[in-house]
């Protein structure tokens, strides 16, 4: 996929993949540091790895294999990070032509590798960056080869508003994101165009920023131990604006403190207000409330 955006000409971090530890090094010594380094076939941040010497190149690489979902890929991604804001980008194409439906801004955790705990819809962009956000969906849709569908686009903006492509996938499913947060801002059902597309039909495309903001934050546990449910003022739920809160995991399931991919949080919250600031203050609160019912194991 990185050969044919490349080839397209189309913005990607500087990088290269490796499938050998010598094609590893060679990649890795041509580049800057940190750097990114994750499997060619993953979700989920599994296997991902930031690294800052060569030192820890072996380690990083062998993990990146071993969470390749294709088992006969051995494909490494090595990427130079790019200080900036991240996007999540919905888009849907319909008959070779492409919709950006949202641009929502992710919130991520420092670390080894940053797990996305938040997103706040719609992102705050200039709306220059905001239309080379569109014409670049499109142009990566043609290069892919993408006739009809919705697709999941992250992107990062460096210091200077230009985008950069970092990640893309099929949108499968969308959670709250596409459930919760797009209709809120957008007055859009985004699975009802993915299932009319599935079924041979053409979506209508008609959708608008209604003037809501909405947030979504994803929950980390406060301690490690055995997860068995969350309780929360009702009163406090509504004057907040709180719109959902919604559990990724079944009572009894161990969790980290310290997570370091998007699978060992426990679930999310979602909010929506006139401003960002607003949102990002209810979501804070809110998360303050929450009583955890967390048992430490023996």
């Amino acid at each position: 996929t990185r050969a044919v955006l490349e080839k397209a000409g189309l913005p990607v971090p500087t990088g290269g993949v490796a499938t050998t530890l010598e094609e590893a090094w060679a990649i890795a010594d041509r580049l800057t540091f940190p750097l990114i380094v994750k499997p060619a076939y993953a979700s989920g941040s599994k296997g991902n790895s930031k690294i800052h010497s060569l030192r820890q190149l072996p380690k990083a690489f062998l993990e990146a294999q071993r969470a390749n979902q294709r088992k006969k890929t051995r494909a490494v991604v090595f990427e130079e990070i790019i200080i900036g804001k991240v996007l999540s980008v919905e888009a849907i194409t319909i008959g070779k032509k492409t919709y950006t439906v949202a641009a929502g801004e992710i919130d991520e955790l420092p670390g080894n590798y940053n797990p996305v705990v938040g997103t706040i819809t719609p992102a705050k962009l200039p709306a220059a960056t905001y239309q080379t956000v569109c014409t670049l969906n499109d142009q990566v849709m043609t290069a892919l080869g993408i006739n009809n569908g919705a697709t999941h686009v992250n992107y990062i903006v460096d210091k200077h508003g230009q985008p950069y492509l970092i990640d893309c996938n099929p949108r499968l499913g969308g959670g709250e994101i596409v459930w919760d947060s797009i209709p809120r801002s957008y007055q859009v059902d985004l699975s009802d165009m993915v299932t009319e597309l599935a079924l041979g039909e053409r979506p209508k495309v008609n959708y608008s920023f209604q003037g809501i903001i909405s947030g979504l934050k994803r929950l980390i546990p406060p301690q490690s131990g055995k997860f068995y449910g969350l309780t929360w003022d009702k009163k406090v739920q509504k004057r907040l604006s709180i719109g959902g809160v919604y559990l990724y995991l079944k009572p009894g399931t161990a969790v980290t403190a310290s997570p370091k991919v998007t699978g060992d949080l426990v679930g999310s919250i979602t909010s929506w207000g006139k401003t960002h600031a607003a949102v990002t203050s209810q979501l804070a609160e809110f998360e303050k409330i929450l009583n955890w019912d967390i048992r430490q194991t023996r």
